[in-house]
């Protein structure tokens, strides 16, 4: 899972998560600013089944502006 953002991020206080519909999370845990782009906020995720799953992030920007929010989006079943 990727999420970019429009300002350079402080990945020491930079978060984010993805949990299924019942709230366990589907990542694995390892939510990071990437390296090489300071605008990039990632985390892997499990295989993931046909449901509703949430991402909910937290960023401070470099300039010290807190932003979080979340979003979810539905994986549907192959036909």
């Amino acid at each position: 899972m990727q999420i970019w953002l429009d300002g350079a991020l402080e990945s020491l206080f930079s978060s984010i998560h993805v949990q299924d519909a019942l709230g366990r999370h589907v990542d694995t845990g390892d939510g990071h600013v990437d390296a090489t782009d300071p605008t990039l906020l990632q985390t892997r995720l499990m295989p993931l089944s046909p449901g509703t799953y949430s991402v909910v992030w937290s960023v401070v920007a470099r300039d010290g502006h807190c932003t979080e929010d979340n979003f979810t989006f539905i994986l549907s079943p192959k036909e």
